[in-house]
């Protein structure tokens, strides 16, 4: 997947463009410009979050472990790992 060039720039644009949005929102809740770097930092902190645990779980099922398995797992990778973000974002975008 992360071989073609063509499909490695597409994930890059999509995360550029999901780390735009979620940026605005932060910015808009707080009051801040669209482009407010503070908004920015969390907002790449939750994508980055995000792919690594995607990447995570495809690592795992692409090597032969059932969706089953790797579940529980998941979930407990992505709770605490929001979790910490949440505590460290805290009161970011309020």
């Amino acid at each position: 997947m992360h071989s073609a060039p063509s499909l490695r720039l597409r994930i890059l644009e999509q995360s550029v463009h999901s780390v735009d949005a979620l940026a605005a929102a932060f910015a808009e809740q707080a009051g801040a410009e669209a482009a407010d770097v503070i908004a920015r930092v969390a907002a790449s902190q939750i994508r980055a979050t995000e792919t690594e645990l995607v990447l995570e779980n495809v690592r795992r099922l692409t090597g032969g472990e059932s969706a089953a398995d790797v579940y529980p797992d998941a979930v407990a990778a992505a709770q605490h790992a929001f979790g910490l973000l949440q505590r460290g974002l805290g009161d970011c975008g309020s």
